[in-house]
């Protein structure tokens, strides 16, 4: 018997509940059509409950539209615990302090905030959230379903309390206002264990797959397995052009940046170097500027770039970060070099020293402060055309 899931969309076009990972593509979009909506913010979980309370910590308190008109500058808020149009900076701190995932851009003329406003702000207009309108279309059958099914173990790995519990409330309990919860439902105690233990959590993983009857096959015939599970540990990149499956779980619940670094002229006399730091179209945090500390080099803005990002999401008080990068030095350097590394006082198997120690050592440092999960190989996306070299 297929598991039921519930898609929940925290911020998208509409946000709301789902039963249909169709549905969540229309409202959030994917890389290529990201264009459309900025950071898109949804997680797949296995009951309703969860999901609806996922939303629902998402939503904001009040919005306030009423403005000076008059003001030098306008402050839009789309996302933050209070939403809109606002002319004081120190009110919009406040307003996206704790928030996970705001977004706010200035401007000068007030036509454009309420233009941004309207654009990425799910549709909330004149002091009222609106309600979504997502609709469930589980049956009465589904619903039983769910219902009739063994003791269920909710394990959670990081939040107020860890540890496995056997009711959803006591797992609401500890993770409740904790941001970069990590929490899951399992159909057994051991697997929950595993979950919690950290270390174990691809393994856990793989046995809930291995036991679900409900595993489909992929084109070869084989079962298809997510090599991009923001739980899954560190060092495994994908082979080939994620599937749907895996999207969804790249996406799920975790801040995505996209990071670059180019240099002309590369190792030669007049070489300039630039970086690119891509959270979403009009972001407020993006970054394309030239590379001004060191000398310019291609690995040098790479690593760069990807110090600016993780510092802006320290800055947020991210707890996890996904990365996306076309560069393979960065990688092999997070995924494995930078640990042996630093046991060798940051020297190389062959005793030479490590090149650019000063930026790895800098970003071995950020690392202890966040989780940056991930590392994807990706096709080359251009973020440094608005630099000035």
């Amino acid at each position: 018997m297929a598991e039921h899931s519930f898609y929940a969309v925290g911020h998208g076009k509409k946000p709301g509940v789902y039963e249909k990972w169709t549905d969540v593509q229309e409202q959030a979009c994917f890389p290529a059509l990201i264009k459309d909506f900025p950071q898109p913010v949804y997680k797949k979980f296995a009951t309703k409950e969860e999901a609806e309370e996922y939303v629902k910590v998402r939503r904001p308190e009040r919005i306030s539209l009423e403005v000076d008109e008059e003001a030098d500058k306008f402050y839009a808020v789309a996302r933050g615990k209070v939403v809109g149009i606002f002319t004081d900076y120190n009110e919009v701190k406040n307003h996206i302090a704790d928030y996970p995932q705001p977004l706010y851009k200035k401007f000068e003329k007030l036509d454009e905030a309420k233009a941004y406003y309207k654009k990425y702000s799910n549709g909330e207009e004149d002091g009222n959230p609106k309600e979504s309108k997502a609709h469930n279309t589980a049956t009465d059958n589904n619903e039983k379903e769910q219902t009739n099914k063994g003791p269920s173990f909710y394990a959670v790995a990081y939040g107020h309390k860890t540890g496995v519990f056997k009711t959803w409330e006591e797992c609401l309990e500890a993770t409740k206002d904790f941001k970069g919860a990590k929490f899951k439902k399992f159909d057994n105690e051991e697997d929950a264990k595993l979950f919690v233990e950290g270390r174990n959590i691809k393994e856990a993983e793989d046995r809930k797959r291995a036991h679900s009857p409900d595993d489909v096959a992929d084109g070869n015939g084989k079962s298809s397995q997510s090599e991009l599970s923001s739980t899954a540990e560190l060092g495994k990149l994908p082979s080939s052009k994620p599937s749907a499956s895996q999207e969804e779980n790249i996406w799920e619940g975790v801040p995505v940046v996209y990071t670059d670094g180019a240099c002309s002229f590369n190792g030669r006399v007049g070489a300039a170097a630039g970086i690119g730091v891509y959270w979403g179209e009009q972001h407020v945090d993006n970054i394309s500027e030239p590379l001004l500390r060191g000398p310019p080099t291609n690995n040098r803005a790479e690593l760069t770039a990807v110090i600016r990002a993780i510092q802006v999401a320290i800055q947020r008080r991210y707890h996890q970060l996904i990365v996306r990068t076309d560069s393979n030095l960065l990688i092999q350097t997070m995924n494995s070099w930078i640990h042996s590394w630093q046991k060798n006082g940051w020297k190389t198997l062959n005793g030479t020293a490590v090149k650019n120690q000063d930026l790895i050592i800098q970003l071995s440092d950020l690392l202890k402060n966040i989780n940056v999960s991930r590392y994807f190989r990706n096709a080359s996306i251009l973020l440094l055309k608005n630099c000035l070299f």
